[in-house]
């Protein structure tokens, strides 16, 4: 006979240090007594005071039960509020820090344990809350907000893995935490205000039925929930910027009142069989629209369709704020400069892709190393213009190049091990150190973490094209194409190197002509356009390609290709090399 399954409603927190990794891989010993110290001092007395109990202790991690959702949302702000006078007068960057999720949900028991989906919801909502902050569920959320006197800010919604539906996030405002000063550090991370900031009005609803409302405000829904995804933006919570959906306030109105840089106004009509959306992204300070889009699209699954077109609105809307914020930088004065300045710059001259531009850009990334040493993504761009300086044979010794870009990808995941930027080029330093299941391993998790990113799905195909899948490189870098209208060149360099490898010479040498006339010094891209024509038979073009490759990079050799050019099919690699040598290409 089967035993009957035992449940209960229970009020769950999650606990985690943040950066233990890093903290363990700096000093193993002094970690363990930091957090054996932390629990003893503060932790287990606050359990204990908030009548709670450790259901599991999880290296870094504890699973905590209490009796209901406001002992535990209690027990989680005392506890971040304890942490943070405890770690004053200790540098940034040595002190333990954590993050707390807490939900309220049906969970089952067996004996001291718990487990099911309410467990699983309080593990993914800890991850997203910030250093010294608590996240609570919608659930934990609908209990507490009208019953203690706490400031909450909409954290949106996210999908997160085994999870049916999008979690609904709420922050805790610290506002006492403000007004405790530390000891400052260089390893402090850059301020919140460093970084653009946006709102997201709620989409006007053009279509002739009032009732579509609810169409226009899933689509908003969705934009807010993707771009706040990417860590370069600040994104306003829903709530915030739902309380504007009639108020006759102009953009520089409320871009003051939310402080943010950014407003995005957009409308959505349905009509028929048809449905269109319209943006437009306004810079608050002048009233200047920095961008207009207009989407039609044929009704057919009503669902991909606005998932389609929130995905390209997402990745081109990121690229303008980009492309605006280094445009800002130019202007700044030398002593307003700061880290994310620098990583703008550093973005922006790294897709120009020529050996004098790689260098540029990691000197200005190493500038926001300096000021900011616990900057992952400007680490992870470093690692990116060495292996740049790699695949071009730029240096007299590729594998010392490829040797930094390692050491530069894995401090990014050691840093921060949420950046998927550091994951995405960590999968190209395997890729060229010819471990390609390792590199498209990575590639995943950086798409993971982003999957409606063009950036994270293009640099994914670049790898495939070098893994022998290079019809599957071809769709997904189509899908990274219409995801993102305005993608850097890089795009068509692998975009030709799948062409080429399926034999698809005169479709590879269009893309490839495109990348002479704008990065002439891109060595490997005029290397692949003259293995190109070789195969075509046209070998005057080809020897002149060769010629443009020795003047790019004296060291792109035949035997630089045979040992260096990542193939991990053989065949595909002779292939290459065969019509290099055929095009004049030698050693």
């Amino acid at each position: 006979m089967s035993q009957t399954v035992q449940r209960k409603l229970a009020a769950i927190v999650a606990v985690d240090v943040v950066g233990y990794a890093r903290l363990i891989g700096a000093d193993e010993t002094g970690t363990i007594s930091a957090f054996r110290n932390l629990r003893s001092e503060v932790i287990d007395p606050l359990i204990d005071e908030h009548g709670g109990r450790i259901v599991k202790i999880m290296g870094d991690g504890l699973l905590l039960e209490f009796h209901s959702v406001i002992a535990a949302t209690d027990f989680a702000i005392a506890t971040q509020e304890r942490n943070v006078r405890r770690n004053s007068g200790v540098l940034a960057g040595t002190v333990m820090r954590l993050r707390i999720g807490v939900h309220i949900g049906d969970v089952v028991i067996d004996g001291e344990d718990i487990l099911g989906d309410g467990v699983n919801i309080a593990a993914r909502i800890e991850p997203l809350a910030k250093p010294d902050g608590v996240s609570l569920s919608d659930d934990a959320y609908k209990q507490v907000r009208d019953r203690l006197n706490i400031a909450w800010e909409d954290g949106g919604k996210h999908a997160a893995k085994n999870i049916a539906r999008p979690l609904q996030v709420w922050h805790w405002v610290n506002v006492g935490q403000q007004a405790i000063e530390r000891p400052k550090a260089n390893t402090a991370k850059p301020e919140l205000s460093d970084r653009p900031s946006i709102a997201i009005l709620p989409f006007q609803n053009r279509s002739a039925d009032p009732d579509q409302t609810y169409f226009t405000d899933g689509i908003t829904d969705d934009i807010i929930t993707e771009l706040a995804r990417y860590r370069e933006l600040i994104v306003i919570g829903r709530q915030s910027s739902f309380a504007y959906r009639d108020a006759l306030t102009t953009p520089t109105v409320i871009a003051s009142e939310l402080g943010v840089q950014y407003i995005l106004e957009g409308s959505v009509r349905r009509s028929g069989g048809r449905i269109r959306v319209a943006v437009q992204l306004i810079d608050p300070s002048t009233g200047a629209h920095l961008w207009v889009e207009r989407y039609d699209r044929e009704i057919e699954d009503i669902f991909e369709v606005q998932d389609e077109i929130t995905a390209m609105i997402v990745n081109t809307l990121t690229g303008e704020i980009l492309r605006d914020g280094y445009q800002r930088t130019l202007v700044k004065s030398f002593d307003s400069v700061n880290a994310y300045d620098h990583f703008l710059r550093a973005s922006e001259i790294n897709w120009r892709g020529g050996k004098d531009d790689v260098k540029l850009a990691r000197s200005e990334a190493m500038k926001a190393i300096t000021i900011d040493p616990g900057y992952a993504r400007a680490h992870a761009l470093v690692a990116w213009t060495y292996i740049a300086e790699f695949m071009n044979a730029w240096g007299a010794r590729p594998e010392d190049s490829l040797d930094e870009a390692r050491k530069f990808a894995l401090a990014a995941v050691d840093i921060d091990d949420r950046e998927p930027f550091g994951y995405a080029v960590l999968g190209w330093v395997y890729m060229c150190l010819k471990d390609i299941e390792r590199g498209l391993e990575e590639q995943k998790r950086a798409i993971a973490d982003n999957p409606g990113s063009a950036h994270y799905r293009s640099l994914y195909a670049f790898t495939l094209a070098y893994a022998g899948q290079s019809d599957k490189a071809i769709l997904e870098l189509e899908k990274a194409m219409a995801l993102n209208p305005r993608f850097p060149d890089m795009y068509l360099v692998h975009y030709g190197r799948a062409l080429f490898n399926l034999r698809r010479y005169d479709e590879a040498i269009r893309p490839l002509a495109r990348i002479r006339t704008t990065q002439p010094g891109n060595a490997n891209a005029v290397a692949l356009a003259a293995a190109c024509y070789a195969a075509l038979g046209r070998l005057d073009e080809a020897q002149a390609a060769v010629d443009e490759v020795r003047r790019a990079s004296p060291n792109y050799t035949l035997d630089y290709a045979r040992r260096f050019v990542p193939f991990s099919v053989k065949e595909e690699l002779d292939h290459f090399l065969g019509n290099l040598e055929l095009a004049g290409l030698s050693n």
